[in-house]
């Protein structure tokens, strides 16, 4: 299964279809996406539509979850995920990426 379909599946079954799908369209259009080896690269244009991908778990709870098993899947896949805003590093999840501030914006 590609990692946009374990993703897709990821968000469906925590958010529901309905706020999955809203939530990768929006997310989809304020970022640039890329790959560099085995990491791809979310490349937003500032830090608030960097954030908004995670407005839908409103709680600490509820996103601890979802990341948890975010990383998870990305380890058995053996592939990292950056987040940049314009360019610059802001975190990441997977193998071969530095935590970084995402992680605390987040939690």
């Amino acid at each position: 299964m590609s990692p946009a379909g374990l993703t897709l599946n990821t968000l469906t079954s925590t958010l529901g279809t309905a706020a999955a799908a809203a939530t990768l369209a929006a997310a989809a259009s304020a970022v640039s996406i890329t790959a560099e080896g085995n990491r791809i690269v979310l490349n937003y244009a500032d830090l608030g539509a960097a954030l908004e991908l995670w407005r839908p778990w409103g709680s600490a709870a509820k996103r601890t979850q979802f990341l948890r098993r975010f990383e998870q899947m990305l380890q058995r896949m053996n592939v990292g995920v950056e987040f940049r805003v314009e360019g610059k590093h802001l975190g990441g999840f997977g193998p071969g990426t530095q935590p970084g501030l995402i992680r605390r914006l987040i939690a």
